[in-house]
């Protein structure tokens, strides 16, 4: 482990004061990424039942095929210095920076998984790309999840390429996973599924989820939330069912996330 670093192995840094406005106050689109050049909004009709770079599950959701990169995480940056946001979300009212904790960046540059957000840091980024953070199923109400859905192939797998560990398909300690180890964003690789096309569902970093584990009599900044996956620095065969929780304002070093969106019909 190098200096300054913390994992759910060792010790979690819990940092509070990253941002959480989650939409652009841009007029009369859901986000105004689109216009300055980032990706389409789902009024763009033109780009299928899922925009770009996402999977569909089961015709109910879509969700990114790879956890969020650094290099896209710092043109929204860029994009939040160059604009006004209004925060509609009150679970996130209390936050006022999107920066990534510094202490906790990973090595690799900028095709590495962000990390060092927290929830509402990753919750800001999802919606100002028309999308959202991975959360309930909305078709049914018995409690099923998106993010759990896609690495389980609904429920048939333990892990995203089956129900058995295999040493090496994705990156986990028990597999010798360090700081320097994580795998690109963007780079096909053995850790694949539940469906085609999806990556590292499972290592590489843990993903924040829009689920709620337990509420806090302190408000929403220290709700604990779940975040799945597992992590590099993990020693735990962690699996598509394994449940992790944080509050809120919590950052750490091998979290990160990737989004979900609606089915276009």
């Amino acid at each position: 482990m190098l200096a300054g670093f913390s994992t759910l192995a060792g010790t979690l840094a819990l940092v509070a004061g990253h941002a959480c406005t989650s939409f652009s106050e841009a007029p009369g689109d859901l986000a105004l990424m689109a216009d300055a050049g980032g990706p389409p909004t789902l009024m763009d009709s033109s780009v299928g039942p899922c925009l770009p770079m996402m999977t569909n599950v089961l015709g109910l959701f879509c969700i990114d095929n790879y956890e969020v990169s650094v290099a896209a995480y710092d043109e929204f940056l860029a994009f939040v210095r160059a604009s006004r946001f209004t925060n509609r979300d009150p679970r996130c009212a209390w936050n006022v920076d999107y920066n990534p904790e510094p202490s906790q960046v990973l090595p690799g540059g900028s095709s590495k998984a962000v990390v060092g957000i927290d929830f509402c840091d990753a919750l800001a980024f999802c919606e100002n790309n028309a999308k959202r953070l991975c959360g309930a199923r909305r078709d049914v109400d018995s409690g099923a999840e998106e993010w759990a859905t896609a690495c389980s192939a609904n429920g048939t797998r333990k892990y995203p390429y089956g129900n058995e560990f295999v040493k090496g398909r994705c990156v986990v300690e028990a597999d010798g996973g360090a700081l320097g180890s994580t795998r690109s964003v963007g780079t096909p690789s053995d850790c694949e599924g539940g469906y085609p096309g999806l990556y590292e569902m499972v290592g590489n970093v843990h993903e924040w989820n829009d689920l709620l584990e337990k509420p806090s009599e302190a408000g929403p900044r220290n709700d604990d939330v779940k975040f799945k996956g597992a992590a590099f620095g993990q020693s735990l065969r962690s699996g598509c069912d394994t449940v992790f929780s944080l509050p809120r304002h919590a950052t750490a070093n091998d979290i990160g996330f990737r989004c979900c969106a609606d089915v276009r019909h």
